[in-house]
């Protein structure tokens, strides 16, 4: 004999499949492929009901970061490491970062291009990763005089797993000459330093 499932009494009728391993608090989602799984509400985005938390503000106190050779990745550091497993981000002092919470973040990185030496030009190419992993464009800059600073905002979301990492990189292209990378300058007048890297991380989350 067929019974409908509409047939079925109530107290009778089994939870959607997952919700006995699903987390408290997180909602049935569709996966556009005919399934469906429990995600965290705060991952999921409604342009109607957004807000942005900001969870990380860190940058270099270094004078310069510069790659050694061409066409060799030199990873960013954005000073000293901050946060701890408890927050949804932290950052070491080399410049890892490590999503403790998964969620959809927005990454606001700004460099300051230099080089020194011969006037030849230099080809500087920049990058975020997560994971190992290109996320968004590059960022470039061309330099052909020393003492020449070229400020340089990227900014790139992800939804990005618990437990990734976020690093940002340079590298002098062999296009060009083998010189140039980030370089700070300190205002005379007794203002903040601009620095050679700084970076800013915001979470979208639900109003």
């Amino acid at each position: 004999m067929t019974i409908e499932h509409q047939d079925i009494a109530d107290a009778n009728r089994h939870e959607p499949r997952g919700a006995d391993a699903a987390t408290s608090g997180h909602v049935l989602t569709s996966n556009g492929d005919t399934t469906t799984s429990f995600q965290d509400p705060n991952t999921l985005v409604d342009v109607g009901n957004l807000q942005y938390e900001r969870v990380l503000t860190a940058f270099s106190t270094a004078t310069s970061q510069e790659p050694t050779g061409t066409d060799t990745p030199f990873q960013v550091e954005f000073g000293n490491a901050q946060g701890t497993v408890s927050d949804p981000v932290m950052i070491d002092n080399l410049g890892n970062v490590t999503f403790n919470e998964a969620g959809a973040y927005i990454f606001r990185v700004v460099l300051q291009y230099g080089r020194t030496g011969s006037q030849s030009q230099a080809d500087l190419h920049a990058r975020g990763l997560i994971n190992g992993v290109q996320n968004g464009n590059s960022v470039s800059a061309s330099v052909d005089t020393a003492g020449v600073l070229i400020a340089s905002a990227f900014t790139s979301n992800a939804n990005v797993p618990a437990g990734a990492i976020f690093t940002y990189e340079i590298i002098r292209d062999s296009s060009g000459a083998n010189a140039g990378g980030l370089f700070s300058s300190t205002p005379t007048v007794g203002w903040n330093i601009s620095p050679t890297a700084s970076l800013a991380i915001d979470r979208i989350i639900a109003a």
